[in-house]
């Protein structure tokens, strides 16, 4: 399998070529981000790209982040990926400072997570019992979407997969049931951290 070249010039390549193909992706993405906002800033460009990366440009980076009203876990990703970048492209310069600013977003972030309101799940799975439940059949065409997405609803309830996984879903593929049971299936490739995964629902699915 030939490797996909990275856009980016790195001068010491050996931790980026660990990196898988999203994380790869989403590292170019966020530097890419990065690189516009010095556009925007008016900075050289000429500069060795560490030259550029500096406490006042990072801080003045976050903040305009902050004015475009993103979000505490995307923000934190911007600097992540911005460390992961510019360690691969000077790998000798001290970067710790960067780490810091990064881990503090990560803190930020966690701390909203932990303070967010969420749904009962309980509550969730009741709502979408009652709309599939009520749904009449058989289902007529302009009542689907709206089924679909209750009958998403109450998968993800069981089963919470990431968006790109459960868009990616595929009957007999990934999903098959058996013995009462939903069963999906990724394989390693297919998820973020790399392993295989098995997550069932022992409730049955509403039938359409």
């Amino acid at each position: 399998m030939r490797r996909r070249r990275s856009t980016i010039p790195f001068c010491d390549p050996v931790a980026a070529a660990k990196w898988r193909p999203a994380t790869r992706h989403k590292n170019e993405r966020g530097y890419g981000r990065w690189l516009t906002f010095l556009i925007r800033r008016g900075e050289d460009l000429t500069l060795p790209a560490a030259a550029r990366v500096t406490p006042a440009n990072v801080d003045a980076f976050v903040h305009d982040l902050q004015a475009q009203g993103v979000k505490l876990g995307t923000l934190r990703n911007r600097l992540f990926e911005l460390l992961a970048v510019i360690s691969s492209i000077a790998p000798g310069a001290d970067w710790s400072w960067l780490r810091a600013r990064a881990n503090l977003q990560s803190r930020r972030a966690k701390a909203s997570t932990v303070n967010a309101r969420f749904l009962d799940i309980v509550i969730v799975v009741a709502a979408c019992e009652r709309a599939l439940s009520a749904a009449s059949h058989p289902l007529p065409r302009k009542s689907i979407p709206g089924y679909r997405n209750w009958l998403i609803l109450y998968f993800l309830a069981y089963i919470p997969v990431r968006l790109c996984n459960l868009a990616s879903l595929e009957l007999g593929r990934h999903l098959a049931k058996g013995n009462g049971e939903w069963l999906v299936t990724l394989q390693p490739e297919e998820t973020k951290k790399g392993a295989n995964t098995r997550p069932r629902a022992s409730a049955p699915g509403p039938a359409p």
